[in-house]
């Protein structure tokens, strides 16, 4: 019983500056909030890049502006003794691109939803008896078509909130 004493309170001794040390941050709460935002432009580069945006060259050659702004921010956040103005102009800097590219892939993305809505509304039509909601569906799949060739992201959005509001 004391030998099974003896090792608990001995290996509590040896474990508690591990323990201490691993429950320490030592970052700032700019650094976590540049950590953040480093994880979040990689994942909008990510996204940019899926299979499902393959055939979006031009949403592609936008998001390759982000891989040396997200590597440059990457590597100040790294630093040890980084200063607080690295941390500020990196962390502007990563923002800006960011802020930037986001508009981008929400058209893309909303475009996506357009094509699959119209292919969603095209296969309904079929199934619709009544002669006044299938011209509602034709009327929604001809506004689908124009705006898939504009880059309104405004006019996209109104489109897709009606037609989620109407359909799905």
């Amino acid at each position: 019983m004391n030998k099974k004493l003896l090792f608990s309170v001995s290996a509590l001794v040896s474990l508690s500056p591990l323990v201490l040390s691993a429950g320490c941050s030592k970052k700032t709460n700019e650094q976590k909030y540049l950590d953040e935002l480093i994880f979040n432009a990689e994942q909008m580069y990510k996204n940019a890049n899926s299979e499902k945006h393959s055939q979006n060259s031009d949403l592609k050659t936008e998001s390759e502006k982000l891989t040396p702004i997200i590597n440059e921010t990457k590597s100040v956040a790294s630093k040890k003794d980084v200063k607080s103005d690295e941390i500020k102009t990196a962390t502007d800097k990563l923002v800006k691109a960011v802020l930037e590219f986001q508009p981008k892939l929400d058209l893309a993305n909303k475009k996506i939803y357009l094509s699959n809505a119209k292919e969603n509304l095209s296969k309904r039509i079929n199934l619709t008896q009544s002669e006044e909601e299938k011209q509602e569906i034709n009327k929604y799949i001809s506004d689908i078509d124009e705006l898939i060739k504009s880059n309104n992201l405004e006019k996209i959005t109104t489109l897709i909130n009606k037609i989620k509001s109407r359909f799905f």
